[in-house]
């Protein structure tokens, strides 16, 4: 697994291309993002989510989320209503990030949504890093937190590769110790009886 150090507030867009290229190629990569470490991969390339799954021992029916860059991308993937993208947009005005529940439009990928059709979706306004990735990338990519599900959260990549002993990711972008908190998660597919999933 290669390693790529990086100051999160200097970064170039040579760094830039360089991750992003990686992700292109269907690689999983873990990325410091607006919240926590995560491991990420292109959305729509099947494979690269099938491993992450593997690398986290994850649950197979347990739909990761989805981060994209803006909202004419969400509303690509997703049905978004003027009264939910207001509260979405009121949202992202918080300090601490927010997750949605929407519901997913056909040409988003069974695998990213529940049984429902829901899908969670985040846009990471909070981390210039991970936006600039999307952009380039121009595609969304599906993101959750850096662990084998169960375990804590890593807040640095010191033992990224003991800590993984099989399955691991491609490349790691390490930007430091970073002690954040998972996003919360409401779900807005009904936005009179929007529920708070996780706070």
């Amino acid at each position: 697994m290669k390693i790529i150090r990086l100051d999160l507030k200097n970064f170039s867009s040579k760094d830039i291309e360089t991750i992003s290229s990686e992700l292109k190629r269907g690689k999983v990569l873990v990325l410091p993002t607006d919240t926590i470490y995560g491991l990420s991969a292109l959305a729509e390339n099947k494979e690269a989510v099938e491993k992450i799954y593997r690398i986290k021992k994850r649950d197979w029916n347990k739909p990761l989320v989805t981060v994209m860059k803006n909202f004419r991308m969400l509303r690509d993937y997703c049905y978004l209503s003027r009264r939910q993208y207001d509260f979405l947009k009121k949202e992202l005005s918080k300090t601490r990030p927010v997750t949605v529940i929407l519901k997913g439009r056909k040409n988003l990928p069974e695998y990213l949504s529940d049984k429902e059709g829901g899908v969670a979706v985040r846009i990471p306004a909070g981390s210039e890093f991970l936006m600039n990735i999307l952009k380039k990338v121009g595609r969304p990519l599906v993101s959750t937190s850096l662990n084998v599900s169960g375990e804590k959260e890593l807040t640095n990549l010191n033992r990224l590769e003991e800590y993984f002993k099989s399955t691991r990711p491609e490349l790691a972008v390490d930007g430091g110790k970073i002690i954040g908190k998972s996003s919360k998660i409401i779900d807005v597919r009904e936005i009179n009886d929007a529920k708070v999933i996780r706070k």
